[in-house]
């Protein structure tokens, strides 16, 4: 793929997670208090560059970070609209996913090569998911967001050795432990996801089946990480299309 399509396909994804019928989301029939259909639809389209930024680098063999481009993408997604971050985690997985499809061709494994990324990723990966956490949180009412410095996690030598710290870290109702747990568990909920979805002209009404199936199975896995890991699937599948 090169980055003009990744930049598409990308955009194509955030928009279409966003606009989905899913119960307890934002989405084009339901706008959340400080989550609205418009912040999601603009944070998207502003972020989508810096995915065709890793793609360049990848495509002139520059071995880029997994999350070189995090931090920009995050600040860059609040233009034009509220200042609220809402697509820290549709990053976050996006990343990851993004660059795994672009040095992977098969579709069944590609999954299994986004894990594989994350324990070959460098210390520097790990500084980036602080730096973005930092500047994510920085406005949170939440302490343990607000508060946070990243100092129990600096000295780790990958991203997925960061998550695995996160499951001893924080308490099982918290995102960072339950996204660790994802990880830890193959990634089980975005692989559910990406199984689902058959047909791009009725590919709204999959991603609604597929959501809300999901999330009767997991009551207790956030809202926002299986729209996250939603987001990713449909960029994977999308990208696995022939036209």
């Amino acid at each position: 793929m090169n980055p003009d399509k990744v930049q598409d396909l990308v955009t194509i994804a955030f928009t279409l997670e966003a606009i989905s019928d899913k119960k307890g989301c934002t989405t084009r029939y339901v706008d959340l208090p400080e989550r609205s259909l418009s912040d999601f639809l603009i944070a998207g389209i502003n972020a989508s560059k810096y995915f065709r930024k890793l793609a360049q680098d990848i495509e002139k063999g520059k071995n880029p970070e997994i999350f070189g481009y995090f931090l920009k993408a995050i600040e860059t997604a609040n233009h034009l609209k509220s200042p609220k971050t809402v697509n820290f985690g549709l990053l976050e997985i996006m990343f990851p996913t993004v660059y795994a499809r672009l040095i992977s061709e098969n579709k069944n494994k590609v999954i299994d090569k986004i894990i594989e990324l994350m324990k070959r990723g460098t210390n520097k990966d790990v500084g980036f998911l602080i730096e973005v956490r930092k500047e994510a949180w920085k406005s949170s009412a939440n302490p343990l967001k607000k508060n946070f410095t990243g100092e129990k996690f600096i000295h780790l030598n990958s991203p997925y050795e960061m998550y695995l710290k996160f499951l001893t870290g924080y308490p099982e109702s918290h995102a960072n432990h339950q996204w660790a747990k994802e990880y830890q568990r193959g990634l089980p909920i975005l692989r559910e996801f990406f199984e689902s979805f058959r047909n791009v002209e009725k590919l709204l009404e999959e991603i609604k089946i597929a959501f809300n199936t999901i999330k009767e199975k997991n009551p207790q896995i956030k809202t926002g990480i299986i729209a996250d890991m939603c987001a990713a699937a449909i960029f994977l599948f999308l990208s696995f299309q022939k036209k």
